[in-house]
């Protein structure tokens, strides 16, 4: 695919459910204009979930649409469940209208069917087959290969994160899902995931690549506010969830508010449960957010520090948190706990790494605030690590798969 020889593979996007879609567009809007700007025109195909599309994602595809990509929404539950194969020839077709290569291309077309989840790998195997039919019909030369995007294990399914329960359902997806024998690749989040699939039921004979989960670097262009003039020292941003660890922080920051003068924010989905756990706890220097997406980076560049608290559970060992690449996007350093997948994956990867990132795992509230404290003291960190985070630095990736 590298050489000049070779036509590049069209690139369509595979999406199945939008219940957080602000930050699937934020993602898959990133990698869909890098692609067009590189005149590799991409694809994008969308399985609402629910029986019809809400207007929101209607709106939100039709921006797109503006932006010279191609979308649909062809997706219902009753239609899905009743023909399976209809709906894939069907969309099979439409890829390849879109390609309008009749007559204009002696070369043999290529078609990369990047599928976002399990649901939309089924799919994608689908639609690859019908692909494949449709063309030896139309006369046309067509290699299409299929990518299983894996971003995370399913946690409803998992058990407790119990880790015989999480290797079950690996191998569970790689034959329910028809994983194992139709797929052409396989694009993980982190290092320690692909070990962990690739030794519980994928195959290992086929290409894999990893790719974290990206920020779009355009956001955060704006965050340059020098160290000593942001607003706030520490900032917590996620959700109430207790595995992300806010009440960890919230006590963090009570121990600390005590006896330092600490500035900190809260950008969360229930601001309003926050605000409850924080006056019981007696916090006065935290301010408390609710923000839409699109103004998180202006946010988030106003503060110097960046919370992120987890477990060591396996299924934070092969996880890449959003969270980590919109910290350092925005310039702020990462305090962190557990054994993070993309905070090893990182360190491994670049030098400068060590002083962006603050590891705070065994440390008793004492030590952790001692170290949070010199921290906010120190010079800024320098270097441009957050770039690991965006699809530029990976996008090479899959032009080199096949």
């Amino acid at each position: 695919m590298n050489s000049g020889d070779h036509k590049e593979y069209t690139h369509v996007f595979l999406g199945c459910g939008t219940e957080r879609f602000p930050l699937y567009e934020s993602q898959v809007l990133g990698l869909l204009s890098i692609l067009a700007s590189r005149n590799v025109r991409p694809l994008h195909i969308l399985f609402e979930g629910g029986t019809r599309p809400r207007q929101e994602t209607v709106q939100r595809l039709r921006n797109w649409n503006a932006l010279g990509f191609s979308l649909i929404l062809p997706y219902s539950k009753a239609v899905t469940a009743l023909s399976r194969k209809a709906v894939a020839s069907s969309l099979a077709s439409w890829i390849l209208r879109n390609l309008n290569i009749r007559g204009r291309h002696p070369e043999i077309e290529k078609v990369l069917l990047h599928c976002r989840n399990e649901p939309a790998t089924l799919w994608g195997i689908s639609i690859a087959a019908e692909l494949s039919s449709l063309a030896r019909r139309a006369g046309v030369q067509l290699i299409v290969r299929v990518l299983f995007d894996n971003r995370g294990l399913r946690t409803e399914e998992v058990k407790e994160l119990n880790p015989r329960a999480i290797a079950t359902n690996a191998a569970h997806i790689a034959s329910k899902w028809w994983v194992s024998e139709r797929v052409s690749a396989y694009s993980f989040v982190t290092g320690a995931m692909a070990d962990h699939y690739l030794s519980h039921g994928y195959r290992d004979n086929i290409p894999s690549i990893i790719v974290p989960t990206c920020v779009n670097g355009s956001d955060y262009s704006h965050c340059n506010i020098p160290w000593n003039d942001r607003e706030f020292d520490l900032v917590y941003c996620g959700s109430t969830w207790g595995w992300q660890g806010v009440d960890r922080v919230l006590n963090l920051l009570m121990k600390m508010d005590a006896d330092h003068s600490i500035r900190a924010l809260a950008l969360v989905d229930e601001p309003e449960v926050v605000q409850q756990r924080a006056d019981q706890l007696g916090l006065h220097n935290l301010r408390i957010k609710r923000l839409p997406a699109e103004h998180v980076p202006a946010a988030l560049s106003q503060c110097r520090i960046g919370l992120l608290f987890r477990d060591s559970s396996l299924l934070n060992q092969v996880a890449a948190p959003t969270k980590l690449g919109e910290y350092l996007a925005a310039g702020l350093k990462v305090a962190y706990t557990g054994d993070i997948g993309s905070v090893k994956d990182l360190l491994a990867s670049d030098s400068n790494a060590e002083q962006w990132l603050v590891n705070l795992s065994d440390l008793d509230s004492h030590e952790l605030i001692d170290v949070i404290s010199r921290e906010l003291d120190s010079s800024p960190p320098e270097g441009e690590i957050w770039k690991y985070f965006t699809w530029e630095h990976h996008l090479h990736k899959y032009s080199e798969l096949f």
